[in-house]
């Protein structure tokens, strides 16, 4: 018989700047953390312990290119719905 697997994996975390701010929040897997420009996942756990663990492994992703991506989509779905209509017209 195999060992039920748990259904989430979440850790109640508490961080701290170097500006002095404190944020609490809860990590779950794909539910990240955001921290200014900062997201904050949780990337792994200890698995010996399982759903009594103490420690969780986070990953920290700075992207700067996020926004500039969404306004580059969006001139995109405007030029098309431009085209779309009046492109065929003479």
């Amino acid at each position: 018989m195999t060992f039920p697997e748990p259904k989430a994996y979440r850790s109640e975390v508490k961080v701290f700047t170097p500006d002095g701010d404190v944020k609490n929040g809860i990590i779950e897997v794909n539910s990240p953390m955001t921290m200014k420009s900062w997201k904050i996942y949780q990337f792994s756990y200890d698995t010996q312990k399982g759903r009594d663990s103490e420690h969780s492994i986070f990953e920290l992703v700075y992207d700067p290119w996020v926004i500039p991506s969404y306004i580059g989509f969006i001139l995109m779905l405007i030029g098309a719905v431009t085209l779309f209509w009046k492109g065929g017209r003479r």
